[in-house]
């Protein structure tokens, strides 16, 4: 806390222990840093000029100029489709190479919030900006009646397009349930968070659901008495996660390297992870830096204990941050033989 009588906030990064304190060869240029494991650059610019593969470098702060190329990709025809129930916003990476990208998201609006439940898909390209949209209104149905819409569609197609990473953010609320997502294209993996509806209205009753993940820390959340389940990770010995209560968070370190399957039992199932989810283990692919997961240290200012966290973005992209735990160190003045006869002198009062 900056100034307590106008509440204002000194904004500060974390300490990031894993670069701060790492013993790797270390360059620094300008403000930026290249930690090598093995040294094989002599400067930052020859790193910049001839980088390793994306999925070989972790990133802090920083982006990396070079665009991310899936090496011996080839475009298809043939339809792959997306048969799980996704409830709300979602965002997801695909790739295009001389192919139309190409998209048919099969959707109803359950109506049981009230209000006007609109869509939209938004396609930006690497560098963040838009490529490409494809809108549509409500169904009409303005109440909470929970009465189910037919079932809609939205499509998007855009030719022409660059080689390369393409996001698409699926921007709804909550009453939007995605039945179906229908594509020519190779390559899709959902980005930080996955809600699993319930299929109440849809299928006359729960399906599994199993994912594919390169993430090593997961954690999953149900609101409802019927999404209590059981998750598992099939290529792991250990134990599965029983979500056995409503609203709590449960959380999983996956032991397993590489890309892993999570087979959950049914819908109704909040998931966070800190990598890239695939429905079919043909669609994965990694297109971004190795995400750090991190453990951060900050010494305060006497009497500053006040803090707060800014997140910028955060609601926009439906990403949460996940805070562990926090640990304070509280250090004062040492306690003296002089202090505690003065305290039973009563002269320090």
């Amino acid at each position: 806390l900056g100034n307590v009588e106008a509440q204002a906030y000194d904004l500060k990064p974390l300490q990031n222990l894993a670069i701060d304190d790492s013993t790797w060869s270390r360059l620094d240029q300008n403000g930026t840093v290249l930690l090598q494991r093995a040294p094989t650059y002599a400067s930052i610019p020859d790193f910049l000029s001839n980088p390793p593969p994306v999925s070989t470098v972790a990133t802090y702060q920083a982006d990396l100029p070079t665009p991310f190329v899936l090496a011996d990709y080839a475009p298809s025809t043939e339809s792959r489709v997306v048969d799980v129930t996704l409830r709300g916003y979602h965002e997801f990476k695909t790739y295009v190479k001389d192919e139309t990208l190409n998209f048919d998201f099969a959707y109803m609006d359950m109506n049981r919030d009230d209000g006007a439940d609109p869509i939209s898909l938004v396609v930006t390209n690497a560098a963040g900006e838009p490529v490409g949209d494809a809108r549509a209104s409500d169904d009409g149905d303005l109440s909470d009646a929970a009465r189910p819409s037919e079932m809609r569609h939205a499509r998007l197609s855009i030719p022409n397009l660059p080689e390369g990473v393409y996001k698409v953010q699926m921007q709804s609320d909550r009453d939007i349930f995605w039945r179906t997502i229908t594509t020519t294209q190779r390559k899709v993996v959902f980005l930080n968070n996955l809600f699993l509806g319930d299929e109440v209205g849809y299928q006359p009753s729960s399906r599994p659901v199993t994912f594919w993940t390169e993430g090593k820390h997961l954690s999953f959340t149900t609101r409802h008495v019927e999404g209590l389940q059981t998750v598992t990770d099939p290529l792991s010995s250990g134990p599965p996660v029983t979500i056995d209560e409503p609203y709590k968070r449960f959380s999983y370190e996956v032991g397993q390297n590489g890309v892993v399957p999570i087979a959950t039992e049914r819908g109704d199932l909040e998931v966070t992870t800190d990598g890239h989810v695939a429905f079919s283990y043909d669609q994965y692919f990694d297109p971004d830096p190795v995400r750090l997961w991190i453990e951060s240290k900050l010494v305060l200012d006497g009497g500053s204990w006040k803090f707060a966290f800014s997140a910028p973005g955060i609601k926009e992209s439906g990403a949460i941050v996940t805070v562990g735990q926090i640990n304070l160190a509280w250090h004062r003045k040492p306690f003296t033989f002089k202090d505690l006869y003065d305290y039973v002198a009563g002269t320090d009062r």
